[in-house]
C-alpha cells in the first residue's frame, strides 16, 4: 500500500472552515486541533486526517447545513467531497475548460483526454485528485 499523501481539494478545506465557524471555535482552539494532527494549516491535512477531523467536529456538534441538493449520484456535495469523489461542479469546470482550451471540443475527445491523463474511462468516476490533475493539464494546454 502506498504512503503517498492525497491532498485535500477546495471543497474539503471549505467544509473544515465552515465547521470551524459553525462551532464558533476560537483560532487558538482550531490551531490546537490541527496541531494534534501534526499540521498548522488545513491545507496540510491528508485525506484520512480530514476524515478524522470531521469526526471530531461532528462530536463537537457540527451539522452540515450546506448544499442539501443531491446530485445525480444521490450524494450531496459534502458527501462527495468527504468520499473524494468529483462533484458535478468540478466536472462542469473541466468541461468548460475543455471547450475553452481544446481544438476538438467534443465529449469523446474530452473523454480521450481524461483517459490519457488519469486513466479513467468516464467523467462520472473521477476522484478529486483526478480533477486536480486534469485542471493542471488543461491549464497547460495551448488554445
Amino acid at each position: 500500500m502506498s504512503n503517498a499523501k492525497v491532498e485535500l481539494d477546495g471543497n474539503q478545506i471549505a467544509i473544515i472552515h465552515i465547521a470551524k465557524t459553525q462551532l464558533k471555535l476560537t483560532d487558538e482552539h482550531y490551531r490546537y486541533i490541527l496541531s494534534s494532527f501534526g499540521v498548522s494549516s488545513s491545507k496540510d491535512l491528508s485525506f484520512s486526517q480530514f476524515l478524522s477531523i470531521m469526526d471530531i467536529f461532528k462530536k463537537l456538534g457540527f451539522k452540515n447545513n450546506g448544499k442539501k441538493k443531491k446530485e445525480k449520484s444521490g450524494m450531496t456535495e459534502y458527501e462527495k467531497a468527504k468520499n473524494g469523489i468529483a462533484t458535478e461542479k468540478q466536472i462542469a469546470k473541466i468541461k468548460a475548460m475543455w471547450r475553452e482550451k481544446s481544438r476538438e471540443k467534443t465529449i469523446p475527445a474530452l473523454e480521450s483526454f481524461v483517459y490519457r491523463i488519469v486513466k479513467k474511462i468516464s467523467l462520472n468516476i473521477l476522484t478529486y485528485n483526478d480533477v486536480k490533475k486534469l485542471i493542471r493539464a488543461l491549464e497547460n494546454l495551448q488554445s
